[in-house]
């Protein structure tokens, strides 16, 4: 009997010694947590997915003050109201054009467009992994693809060249959070709007597929509206023209 047991325990250690050197054997995924596959991989949590990407254009330095600054009272659209004292912070030097990068508006503009696209990456990162039916997975990618072209749209013509973020950082790698430091040209900015843009406006539902209750989220119509105005800011007048046209035709 001992002689058996002898080589029992020897066969069980060398299977696990072989088992060792394989790497699958060691990458264990994680049993006692909820994987961000698993937990939105249900219509309703892979929409709430994407509404975070809508949500961030609530947010405060999204749409209110600091960008009626940079975009309507540089414009002379606009101008400050109140007192003649009342500077609105940096809004006095938006108008005359002597703000600089610690100034609120320019600071607030930068952060809130490069959250969404963060929530944007986030969300592309996850969904083709979830167990949802395709069209929705396709449009609601689509979506996501719409949002990160449109807060790239408004980097790009606030400050130019600016760096071209389309993935999920790794804090913990060098390399990955050096790159995203690098300025990009403001075409390279573009070409990323455009092949967002392209997939949104082919993934995308038109506006009489949604239901009531969804009413207010990116149409085709509305990737290829914009679409259109990028071409118009890069003088590609056919392409414009084009996706006008397809819209009104629409």
């Amino acid at each position: 009997m001992k002689k058996y047991t002898i080589k029992l325990i020897a066969v069980v250690v060398g299977f696990f010694m072989l088992a060792g050197c394989a790497k699958e054997f060691l990458d264990v995924k994680p049993e006692g947590q909820i994987t961000p596959e698993g937990y939105y991989s249900t219509p309703e949590r892979a929409r709430e997915l994407v509404n975070s990407i809508y949500n961030n254009m609530l947010q405060w330095d999204e749409h209110t003050f600091s960008w009626i600054g940079i975009s309507s009272i540089s414009s002379d659209d606009a101008d400050k109201g109140s007192s003649a004292g009342d500077t609105g912070a940096d809004k006095d030097k938006l108008d005359n054009f002597t703000e600089g990068a610690s100034d609120i508006s320019v600071n607030e503009i930068w952060v809130a467009n490069y959250r969404g696209i963060t929530r944007a990456n986030l969300a592309l990162s996850i969904l083709p992994g979830i167990a949802i039916e395709q069209s929705l997975k396709n449009r609601l990618m689509g979506e996501a693809k719409f949002l990160r072209a449109y807060y790239y749209w408004n980097l790009v013509r606030t400050y130019g060249g600016v760096p071209l973020i389309n993935s999920v950082i790794d804090p913990t790698n060098d390399a990955e959070v050096n790159q995203a430091m690098i300025r990009a040209s403001v075409d390279q900015i573009y070409n990323q709007i455009i092949s967002d843009l392209q997939y949104a406006s082919d993934s995308l539902w038109t506006k009489t597929e949604y239901q009531s209750t969804e009413v207010g989220r990116a149409t085709s119509g509305a990737a290829k509206g914009l679409l259109s105005k990028v071409y118009l800011y890069q003088k590609n007048w056919q392409a414009c023209f084009d996706m006008a046209q397809d819209v009104i035709n629409s």
